[in-house]
């Protein structure tokens, strides 16, 4: 279970981090800097192959990740604003799906942590 759980998230932050690289989404309506989307993506890319190698270690920095992520779609769902989570595809208006999303993740970032 705790692999599994590790390789979900692995895909999931791989394939949001190589949606940031290729598409360089502005996430400057946000409020965040010109810099974030790329920083965020080689971030997400480095916590993937951390998962694949050390799932327990690679949970522990998932964990952290996500809550800081969803704390901040919290903070802007009434903005009418994208996330860019998944690159310039993530066009949709922050709402509670996004943080369901996120809260689904982070479950299975406390499965691969502390399984």
């Amino acid at each position: 279970m705790t692999r599994a759980a590790a390789l979900m998230l692995a895909v999931v932050f791989a394939w949001s981090s190589l949606a940031k690289l290729v598409t360089q989404p502005d996430m400057t309506a946000l409020g965040l800097p010109s810099w974030f989307a790329s920083t965020a993506a080689y971030v997400e890319g480095v916590l993937a192959l951390l998962l694949l190698v050390s799932p327990a270690n690679g949970g522990i920095a998932a964990l952290t990740l996500l809550a800081g992520f969803t704390a901040f779609l919290i903070a802007r769902r009434n903005t009418g604003v994208g996330c860019a989570c998944f690159g310039s595809a993530s066009i949709a208006p922050i709402s509670w799906k996004s943080i369901a999303r996120n809260v689904v993740l982070l479950g299975l970032a406390a499965v691969t942590a502390f399984a």
